[in-house]
């Protein structure tokens, strides 16, 4: 609580991930395609998309997700490229007016890879806000072990499961009809 409250951020801790939400941004969670709940942290030029995984001690685990992401992009017509970050290698994919660049985080025994979208125009400086968002982000693995790859479970709010209950009914609606 001190660190957030020192840089002026507010802050949403989900257990395996503690959210950093700077003034300028809020914070939105929505579900994914497949359901399962995402923490959404939004400003003015992108939205920053993180998700905690569990890793090898060897590390390594970026790269392997950065190339599959890659094939899949590709295949949708997106013009991809690499770009080198302060963490390392991102992903940088452009289609149409939309801009996705992918940032992967390695830590001890688990991996952060955050999804950066934004408007072609507003790419820079989504991607400088975007930085600044995940260099605050703090991810917790625990002591349990893991399988590669595996999300790390989140403990979500009582008010915001409520929330995304709803949302999921409502997308079973959607799809029922």
């Amino acid at each position: 609580e001190a660190f957030y409250k020192e840089l002026g951020y507010g802050y949403l801790s989900l257990g395996s991930i503690v959210l950093g939400i700077p003034p300028n941004a809020q914070l939105n969670a929505a579900l994914s395609q497949d359901g399962t709940p995402e923490f959404h942290v939004v400003s003015e030029s992108a939205r920053v998309i993180p998700r905690a995984f569990s890793a090898p001690r060897s590390g390594g685990q970026w790269r392997t997700f950065m190339s599959s992401i890659r094939a899949q992009l590709d295949k949708q017509g997106a013009t991809t490229f690499h770009e080198d970050g302060p963490w390392g290698r991102e992903l940088v994919a452009e289609q149409a007016n939309a801009m996705l660049r992918l940032i992967g985080v390695e830590g001890p025994r688990w991996m952060l890879e955050v999804r950066v979208v934004s408007t072609k125009d507003k790419a820079d400086e989504a991607m400088e806000q975007a930085r600044e968002i995940v260099g605050n982000f703090i991810v917790n693995r625990g002591n349990d072990p893991m399988p590669a790859g595996e999300l790390l479970p989140m403990e979500i709010p009582q008010e915001i499961t409520a929330s995304l209950n709803q949302a999921r009914q409502q997308l079973a609606q959607q799809q029922a009809a």
